[in-house]
């Protein structure tokens, strides 16, 4: 039935998705950005039709609500690669149709038909909910409520990166059961690329206190203003990588200020501005994505549901009132392309400080997780404390020089392996190091490319720091992976994320597995 292929993690939460739909009625799916929740979307709504028909003897009828036409037009768009052979139909501003299976439908527009739908007797057997943590808001309930009258026994699908609402609004109060897709295993898996941070806040002297960031309040349009903001902007111009960048802005008078000054600098912006109109919007997007201009300036329009794989910057001017919002925000410049293999977040507002989980839910890691009895999730079946939460990224250098599984010694890179788990790995000229994690700790094994050996034991800290002196300094030039390499990797390492030394790394650790494995067996 599908014309697209599942990676494998998008398959089992497919299935799990499928089986609580069965079993219990509802479902939610947390995924980093970049996991694609669209295609998983697509997916368990394929499966569902297929279970429906034939326990019911006849075909479903399926609701997907969203909140912003540039998530509908791509919901709409990648359903049809999934399940090219269910019907579907449109309920927007424009058009509103319950032709078809599947009904792809804004949400507001929805809300303002409910009374018609009942008039008519159309109920909907599954509501799938994109962008899951507006579930909890009132025009969301109030058609999920409605639907549960007329139609009791409709189940409820929900995705989401982000399911911890900074309203604090009881999302989890509407499914029993989730399935997790952690950014850190996409990162390291090499679905998505590792994102470079660096942190170029300002700080205020506020008299009573010094503040970080929060630029909205402390950055007004004044002579010293815009020295200030013309400073971060040469810090920006200093550090991005070569490409596109999506600029984020407190306010629209601040972004105004940014595309005035790139402006004089003879740059040539894009700019979402404020009561654009949809015409306009998408000139302005494709300008962007297809034209002369390096950035993007906007507000908060491109936060959620925009999809430009191609981004190499993150540039944020705003401090983030919740985690969710950071996220959703550094998730944009996540995704893989030809010839990416790195991106860089630069933030102007404090965020890295004020989120050091980084790109990372609060969600449990042990992927599938349901509650006994139907009971409803709870916050400590959700929500980790905050002692075991650990950032998918951290800052670009850190004071005490020390470094963790995403901060990594230039050289190193990280190998996802799916009998193994993570391992680090660094190949260099004459030697190759492979760090594994075992019984709590970690294990460092050298070798001269012609054995391997154990040589030492301690956190992962010291293991790196001492597999730098083993294989000294590496010199990483960009190198696009080779088709020789992709051949050796593919299909059980993904390589789209992958440039030529961290192919090498893969194929080092492919070549070392066997003999590293009946070592730490002994």
């Amino acid at each position: 039935m599908s014309s697209l292929k599942l990676r494998p993690y998008q398959d089992a939460a497919v299935s799990f998705a499928m089986d609580m739909l069965a079993e219990r009625g509802n479902s939610l799916i947390v995924a980093g950005t970049g996991a694609g929740k669209t295609i998983m979307l697509a997916g368990v709504i394929g499966r569902y039709f297929n279970w429906f028909r034939a326990k019911y003897k006849r075909s479903p009828h399926i609701l997907v609500l969203v909140h912003r036409t540039e998530i509908h037009t791509q919901n709409h768009g990648k359903f049809s690669l999934v399940c090219p052979t269910i019907a579907t139909s449109e309920i927007t501003a424009a058009r509103k149709s319950l032709h078809g299976n599947v009904h792809f439908g804004m949400v507001q527009t929805v809300a303002n038909l409910l009374s018609e739908f009942e008039k008519s007797k159309s109920y909907f057997d599954l509501i799938v909910i994109d962008e899951a943590h507006h579930a909890a808001a009132s025009t969301y309930k109030d058609i999920i409520e409605w639907n549960d009258l007329g139609n009791p026994e409709s189940a409820l699908l929900g995705v989401t990166a982000t399911p911890n609402r900074g309203d604090k609004l009881p999302l989890i109060e509407l499914f029993d059961n989730y399935y997790q897709i952690t950014s850190k295993f996409l990162i390291d898996s090499h679905y998505l690329v590792r994102p470079k941070f660096i942190d170029l806040s300002p700080v205020f002297d506020l008299k009573d206190k010094a503040e970080k960031g929060h630029l909205a309040k402390n950055c007004k349009n004044d002579i010293a203003g815009q020295e200030i903001l013309n400073s971060l902007i040469e810090d920006y111009l200093a550090n991005k990588e070569p490409g596109k960048s999506i600029i984020f802005a407190p306010s629209h008078e601040f972004c105004e200020l940014i595309y005035n000054r790139l402006r004089e600098l003879g740059r040539n912006p894009s700019y979402l501005g404020a009561g654009i109109d949809d015409e306009t919007r998408r000139e302005e997007l494709e300008r962007f994505e297809n034209g002369d201009a390096e950035e993007l300036i906007n507000v908060d329009i491109c936060t959620e549901g925009y999809d430009y794989p191609e981004l190499r910057n993150l540039v944020d001017f705003d401090t983030n009132g919740t985690h969710g919002q950071w996220v959703q925000k550094v998730g944009r410049v996540l995704r893989t392309a030809p010839g990416k293999t790195s991106c860089t977040v630069i933030d102007f507002g404090g965020n890295v400080e004020l989120y050091p989980e980084g790109v990372e839910t609060d969600v449990l890691l042990e992927g599938a997780v349901k509650t006994e009895g139907g009971r409803r999730l709870t916050e400590e079946d959700l929500f980790r404390k905050p002692s075991e939460v650990k950032g998918t990224a951290e800052m670009i250098c850190k004071d005490n020089g020390e470094f963790t599984p995403y901060h990594l010694p230039k050289g190193f890179e990280s190998v996802n392996d799916k009998d193994y788990g993570i391992v680090f790995v660094a190949c260099g000229k004459e030697t190759d190091c492979i760090i594994v994690e075992n019984n709590n700790n970690y294990v460092l094994f050298a070798g001269d490319k012609k054995c391997i050996l154990k040589a030492s034991t301690g956190d992962l800290d010291y293991c790196l720091k001492k597999g730098v002196s083993l294989v000294g300094n590496i010199e990483v030039k960009e190198r696009s992976i080779s088709n020789m390499q992709i051949k050796m990797l593919a299909p059980e390492y993904p390589t789209m994320a992958l440039d030529w030394n961290g192919a090498n790394c893969c194929i080092c650790w492919k070549t070392w597995k066997d003999n590293i494995v009946e070592v730490l067996r002994e």
